[in-house]
């Protein structure tokens, strides 16, 4: 069996990787002093001798060669590491002497990109006898883990079965103590960065080195799950196939050793895959990446391309749907209901709009944005929390100095997490339809691009009253209200702990094909439109309805606006306004309404008793919020809420009453069919009974007839045999012979 190999990365410009100083908080075994001669009684050294014992001059030789100012840094190097060693100093402050350390490691690194923070440190540490070492706690702990395993699955060991409890203590030990080292490395850096005087240059030599340990973390994680769960896990693969070969000619000797063996290649399996993602070494390695990962988020927000790809994405799929939604709902349906009476018209012209904008929300919408998105031009999505707010670290630097949490203190630190996640879902609302930044872009934009179309049409001699221009006023109202919500979503941000995470970043591009996704949407769609849903039935119902109210609004101001003169200046302004006016007496109510399903199902109520609660307790936690809790904005915001309760009151109690008489009537049907299908489930067994007892009776009658005859042929068979018999001598016993003459 082969042994496990420690990690040892690749030795670019004949360095080293061995753990340093600086990541150990120890001198290195091999300390040599380049100041102190002697002369030796000894023969001298010949050979690959002499070569070892020049190596670290010349190496060192080298280093100062290829890096113009090592010299003098090492010396820095050296001063501090003196000054360190005396901790006892009244002097002494832990910080500032982190601070002093990640100075001089910066500016070699700075200098000399190519460096890992372990060949920055033993360049400056070789020879010296005073190491400038970090405080944090290593100990070679991914040392001493792999060296665990490669015991544990040592050649000498073939009868022995690794046990799973050993396997786990070792890998939890180790994995914990380097979590515990990254946390309190990188709590180091942060501290530094936050709580010292630093000038631009020395603030870029300090984030030099924390760049430095992402990539040390980096280099760790390929190394434990290649090198250290990889190698153990190809071990235990070999052993299992060896048992199952094996179990083919004694399967019961091996039989339990092989599943032991499975067990123990599905732990490692299974470590490889989740390590760097869960438990503790996760929560470390997030929190060492995440500078640089809330950084490219950032970046991906940035740049005019970038908006224009996000506005397209996220506009231009409703903006269609509102062209076909004008075309198919309001240019075809309201002409025919042009002679109804007002509340008919309004009633069933709203209706129209509510089923036709469903219908086009699970359909048309998705297929643009999945065809846009072949294009290059993906939507935003939504940060989920927990990426960019991690679960808190064990290991947390105080005042420069090293501590762990307890127990409690980890509880402490996990609520206060959970605390700001809630706070980052809430700024993540904002700009959302049903917000008070959201709604104030869709009550503009809507409106003024009707209220520009009607200015275009009252002072040029362009038609723009006709079905086209309505149908562009549509789709450039829904694209520039759902772009410019994305815009706003874009730089929306939420500060923590020194980041301001973004909210929202650019979905990725989709990796299958452009026909299977728009066949996945026709296939989602299909369940959107099943009347039999309560759900879907009463979506559309809130649609029709608050559409139907906002129509009898729109109506309204038809009488005051077909009779005004548009060729003089008041008659035009007056229809302009009236024009924009209609729009958002519309869209006010069609909107407000438009969340409620989502909000009632986030309170755990009904649609109905979800706007009595906007009216009563706008500012609770289910309800989102754009606006943080106790501030100015928040009150408006509040006003807002009650406003929109009041709105969405009559159309959603007129969608449960809708839905209370369409369930009763689905229920009849389907107690009606129910009742019909066990009558005739009765009729068929009926049936069924009265066919098989007259398959029964023929069948017994015949074969009770087939039996007489076979009875009567059996009798006649038998007189038959009886007079072919000869005569017997009834007194002697004897048969009496048949030709008397021959006796």
């Amino acid at each position: 069996m082969d042994r496990i190999h420690q990690p040892n990365p690749a030795v670019p410009n004949g360095v080293g990787h061995t753990p340093s100083s600086s990541l150990t908080g120890s001198p290195p075994a091999a300390a040599v002093s380049q100041s102190s001669v002697t002369v030796a009684s000894e023969a001298p050294l010949q050979g690959r001798q002499a070569e070892r014992a020049a190596r670290p001059q010349s190496a060192l030789e080298r280093y100062e060669s290829a890096f113009p100012g090592l010299r003098e840094l090492r010396q820095k190097a050296q001063r501090e590491a003196a000054r360190q060693a005396d901790t006892d100093r009244p002097a002494y402050h832990p910080l500032e002497a982190a601070k002093r350390r990640m100075l001089i490691e910066g500016e070699l690194l700075r200098a000399n990109p190519s460096l890992s923070l372990q060949q920055a440190s033993e360049i400056l540490n070789m020879g010296h006898v005073e190491q400038l070492a970090s405080p944090i706690p290593y100990g070679d702990s991914l040392e001493k883990m792999a060296t665990a395993l490669d015991q544990l699955f040592a050649p000498g060991l073939q009868d022995e079965l690794p046990s799973l409890v050993q396997l786990g203590a070792i890998l939890d030990e180790g994995l914990g103590e380097i979590s515990r080292h990254l946390e309190g490395q990188l709590g180091l850096y942060q501290q530094v960065l936050q709580h010292t005087a630093l000038d631009d240059t020395e603030r870029a030599q300090v984030k030099a080195g924390q760049q430095a340990l992402q990539a040390l973390a980096e280099r760790w994680t390929e190394d434990i799950k290649g090198k250290v769960l990889g190698n153990a896990l190809e071990l235990a693969e070999s052993r299992l196939q060896g048992l199952q070969r094996a179990q083919q000619q004694n399967p019961d000797q091996v039989e339990l050793q092989t599943r032991q063996w499975q067990n123990i290649r599905d732990y490692l399996k299974s470590a490889q895959d989740e390590f760097d993602t869960q438990g503790e070494f996760g929560t470390a390695l997030q929190h060492v990446r995440l500078d640089s990962q809330v950084e490219a988020m950032n970046a991906s927000n940035q740049g005019l391309f970038s908006a224009m790809r996000s506005f397209m994405a996220n506009g231009v799929p409703p903006g269609i749907a509102s062209t076909l939604l004008y075309v198919m709902a309001r240019a075809y349906v309201s002409p025919q209901l042009a002679g109804a009476e007002f509340v008919g018209r309004s009633l069933g012209s709203g209706m129209a709009i509510g089923a036709v904008h469903e219908t086009l929300d699970n359909f048309a919408k998705p297929a643009a944005r999945e065809v846009l998105a072949s294009l290059g031009m993906t939507e935003l999505r939504e940060v989920d929390p927990s990426e960019v707010i991690p679960d808190p670290p064990r290991a947390v630097i105080v005042d420069g100095r090293y501590q762990e949490r307890d127990a409690g203190q980890m509880a402490e630190a996990q609520a206060e997490v959970e605390q700001a996640r809630k706070a980052f879902l809430n700024a993540q609302q904002d700009y959302k339809t049903g917000t008070l930044r959201g709604d104030a872009i869709t009550l503009t934009s809507l409106p003024g691009a009707q209220a520009a179309r009607e200015l275009v049409n009252v002072l040029s001699t362009q038609n723009a009253a006709s079905t086209g221009a309505m149908a562009l006023a549509a789709f450039l109202g829904n694209a520039g209200m759902y772009g410019l919500q994305a815009m706003g979503q874009r730089q929306k941000t939420f500060s923590h702990e020194g980041h301001h995470l973004p909210t929202h970043v650019p979905k990725p591009a989709p990796q299958e094909a452009l026909g299977q996704r728009l066949g996945n949407v026709f296939k989602d769609g299909l369940s959107t439109i099943n009347p039999l849903d309560a759900s879907v039935r009463q979506k559309y119902d809130s649609k029709g309805w608050s559409a139907a109210l906002g129509m009898l609004g729109y109506n309204s101001l038809e009488g005051a606006i077909k009779p005004l003169d548009t060729s003089t200046t008041g008659g035009a302004a007056s229809s302009v306004i009236l024009t924009g006016l209609q729009t958002f007496l519309m869209q006010q109510v069609f909107y407000a309404n438009k969340p409620a399903g989502d909000e009632a199902k986030a309170g755990g109520t009904g649609r109905f008793d979800n706007a009595l609660n906007n009216i009563r307790d706008p500012d609770r936690e289910t309800l989102p919020h754009g606006s943080r809790p106790g501030t100015t904005e928040r009150g408006i915001e509040n006003t807002y809420d009650r406003w929109r309760g009041v709105i969405q009151g009559p159309p959603q109690a007129a969608t449960e009453i809708t839905e209370a008489v369409t369930s009763t009537v689905v229920s009849g049907l389907g107690q009606l069919g129910r009742q019909v299908a066990e009558q005739a489930s009765r009729q068929q067994q009926r049936l069924t009974s009265e066919v098989s007892t007259r398959v029964f009776s023929a069948l017994s009658g015949g074969l009770e007839h087939v039996g007489r005859q076979v009875a009567e042929h059996a009798m006649r068979q038998r007189e038959r045999f009886r007079a072919a018999e000869p005569q017997v001598d009834i007194e002697m016993g004897l048969q009496a012979p048949r030709d008397r003459d021959n006796v």
